[in-house]
């Protein structure tokens, strides 16, 4: 979606192109390191794309901190080729570690930080009329030896006034075919991603999502959203759309404004929202109306097992864990799928309380719970204060993080404990969910079988005893999940 709405703002004034390489290179697998299996065009590939076009700027997007590394490769081999480009790297890692990733890599001339629909058409207007960076907002650039900051002050005030992204721009049967999704598992073979808002005003510990898009909840017109998920299901033939950031519902009001016109334009979209849903907005209306809608499976942020995590460490300040229980049973009421996340490992939290989180796991009741163990996140309130205490040292590399390995220790706890604590949580949940729904399950799991039991194999090599063995298969897995593809 970044690069996309990127395309769509540039293209009245440039000739542009996107490069998806995670998609145009599903079928292609590969672990490098071997913590993290890579999917997508190789370097060299990427590279004969960017030479082929020519471009005098490069811009690469890293949404997550483990593609830094990829990111890296890119702008080197690019510049290599040819050392007049402009390369440009966008995203959240390199937004908030941006002085460290120029640093990093020489081969990278700026960085734009955050949102950057505005700024990065007022960064090339600046380099094409060889104007100065320094009034520019949000942008991290080279300035003689040094690095030069301005930090990011200004978000987009009306989401309207933005284009469509420019998915004419991708091949749209490429999704198809590879039927990779957000969440866990996908209802029809071609899914597209839309967001109803930006901006949230919530300031949860471990995430940064209120510092790169900015505090205020921007949302979009209920017309603008349905209209772009008309136009998808007309002009593609989109037959699921995968709501993204957390805050759909965020507004009762506009959020079931926003199912209403669903329902009233008969669109024939199955819905999910893998992100998940502010579960204090929802009420009996609010289910009916997403199930009516289209709505058919949901993500249910519990995240903690205790009331006390929630509150006092997570910062959750509406968070009920009995109100929680009670939005699981009505949108299972509904018949709309209930997954739900959980989070092991924060500073702050005991090992008692972990335990309070799987009996919560339990108790849900969900078609799947997933358990998490708690990372660093660049730009977390977490991350700072890991730092400020020195459980966490400056030099840790972010691009680690795996949301299976727990990455620091406390007082209270070490890293071993936590793994194993969220391991088999998981197991034992994921056990006890297959025997209170099995025959739910098995039709999800079968849709893609092959990919699935390479997945849970994968996850076993995540138990430090059982890392060997899973590795002298890996060849066998590698193979079963390539089978996923078409």
């Amino acid at each position: 979606l970044g690069i996309a709405y990127l395309a769509a703002v540039l293209r009245d004034r440039y000739e542009v192109r996107i490069l998806d390489a995670s998609i145009e290179g599903a079928d292609e697998v590969r672990l490098d390191p071997p913590e993290f299996e890579i999917r997508g065009l190789d370097p060299e590939e990427v590279q004969r794309r960017i030479e082929a076009f020519a471009p005098d700027v490069l811009g690469v997007s890293c949404v997550f901190s483990p593609q830094y590394p990829l990111l890296q490769d890119i702008v080197r081999r690019a510049k290599a080729a040819d050392p007049d480009l402009i390369t440009v790297a966008g995203g959240t890692h390199p937004s908030f570690l941006a002085e460290e990733v120029l640093a990093e890599t020489p081969e990278l001339d700026l960085v734009v930080l955050g949102e950057a629909e505005e700024s990065f058409p007022a960064l090339l207007r600046a380099l094409e009329h060889g104007s100065s960076l320094d009034d520019l907002d949000g942008l991290c650039w080279r300035d003689g030896d040094g690095v030069r900051l301005s930090p990011k002050t200004k978000f987009i005030k009306n989401l309207d006034s933005l284009p469509r992204p420019a998915r004419d721009l991708l091949d749209m049967s490429r999704y198809e075919k590879a039927c990779i999704t957000h969440g866990v598992f996908q209802d029809r073979k071609l899914a597209a991603s839309v967001i109803s808002s930006r901006g949230c005003p919530k300031r949860c510990v471990y995430c940064s999502s209120s510092v790169f898009w900015g505090r205020r909840f921007r949302p979009r017109s209920p017309e603008a959203v349905v209209d772009e998920i008309e136009d998808l299901q007309r002009r593609y033939g989109v037959e699921e759309i995968q709501f993204e950031y957390d805050n759909l519902t965020l507004r009762p009001a506009r959020a079931k404004a926003i199912f209403r016109s669903m329902i009233e334009r008969g669109l024939t979209v199955r819905f999910s929202l893998p992100n998940g849903v502010a579960m204090n907005t929802v009420d009996d209306e609010m289910v009916r109306l997403m199930r009516e809608a289209g709505c058919y499976e949901v993500y249910l942020p519990f995240e903690s097992g205790s009331e006390r995590v929630l509150k006092e460490v997570m910062r959750k300040r509406f968070a009920n864990t009995e109100h929680a229980l009670e939005v699981a049973e009505l949108f299972r009421s509904y018949g709309i799928r209930t997954l739900a996340y959980f989070m092991m490992g924060l500073p702050g939290e005991t090992l008692e309380e972990m335990r309070d989180t799987y009996r919560m796991a339990v108790r849900s009741k969900v078609f799947m719970p997933i358990i998490f163990v708690a990372q660093p996140l660049p730009g977390s309130d977490m991350t700072a204060a890991l730092h400020q205490s020195g459980d966490l040292p400056r030099s840790y590399r972010f691009e680690n993080n795996r949301y299976v390995k727990s990455v620091f220790h406390t007082g209270e706890w070490s890293s071993e404990q936590v793994e194993h604590m969220a391991h088999s949580s998981f197991i034992k949940a994921q056990l006890l969910a297959f025997v209170r729904q099995p025959e739910e399950l098995w039709r999800s799991y079968l849709r893609q079988p092959f990919y699935w039991s390479a997945s849970f194999i994968r996850y076993l090599r995540n138990v430090r005893k059982l890392q060997p063995a899973i590795d002298r298969i890996d060849p066998l897995v590698r193979r079963l999940e390539s089978m996923r593809i078409g």
